[in-house]
């Protein structure tokens, strides 16, 4: 089939499943793992969906790919039923941990305060934006993950290219803290990591070595700004 001519379609819902499917059905087989299954919740106001949160569990691993609430349903706490009725649903099944990706414009604040912690950031998806992708695997109630194994530790400044995770831990250790935790609940984008503080050298992290396949960083702001 060299002479094939390839055309940009619009596809149809139809279409893109089959490739999922086959694309399952590929990884069921290589893996030995074939217990996938969608997972969804759906809010309606008759016959009209206002909220929803759609995702599937695979292998011990609940993916969230849809979460999404009308805006004239917001600030009512549904989200957080939405999330909770999922992760009690992914418990059910056996899942260890909660993977998603979620933009930086959307509600990462949402995601930290329900035990989120982004391990990695895509710049520039969208233009001008990062994009985030979250894991959530200590959360009461899902299995917990085995103790970590202890790594060297290494200090090193920053890099303004890890603002957003970096300031996406101090929000989670500021809502850890039930004496910091009313101004991010209030106001998310309170705590606030200037770029210019950390091309000036002022934030220092700790690092764990690269064998770590997850890299973790925790940050200290130096309060003396360097001359």
């Amino acid at each position: 089939m060299s002479d094939v001519t390839l055309m940009p379609v619009d596809p149809t819902p139809d279409e893109v499943q089959y490739l999922e499917d086959r694309l399952y059905e590929f990884n069921s087989r290589a893996t030995d793992i074939a217990d996938g299954e969608l997972l969804a919740f759906f809010v309606r106001d008759g016959d009209r969906i206002v909220a929803g949160i759609c995702g599937n569990t695979w292998g011990g691993t609940c993916e969230l790919r849809q979460f999404w609430v009308d805006e004239s349903q917001r600030h009512r706490g549904l989200g957080t039923k939405l999330f909770e009725a999922a992760e009690r649903e992914a418990r059910l099944r056996g899942c260890k941990q909660i993977v998603l990706m979620t933009f930086s414009f959307q509600a990462p604040s949402f995601y930290e305060m329900h035990g989120f912690e982004v391990i990695a950031a895509i710049d520039n998806h969208p233009r001008g934006h990062p994009k985030l992708a979250d894991a959530q695997a200590s959360r009461a109630g899902l299995v917990r993950s085995a103790s970590p194994v202890a790594h060297d530790v290494f200090i090193r400044p920053a890099r303004s290219d890890e603002q957003v995770m970096l300031e996406a831990l101090q929000r989670r250790a500021s809502l850890s803290n039930p004496g910091d935790r009313d101004a991010p609940l209030a106001n998310p984008d309170a705590i606030e990591l200037p770029v210019e503080q950390i091309v000036e050298g002022c934030v220092f992290v700790a690092e764990h070595d690269a064998s770590s396949s997850v890299l973790r960083l925790s940050c200290r702001v130096q309060t003396e700004v360097r001359r």
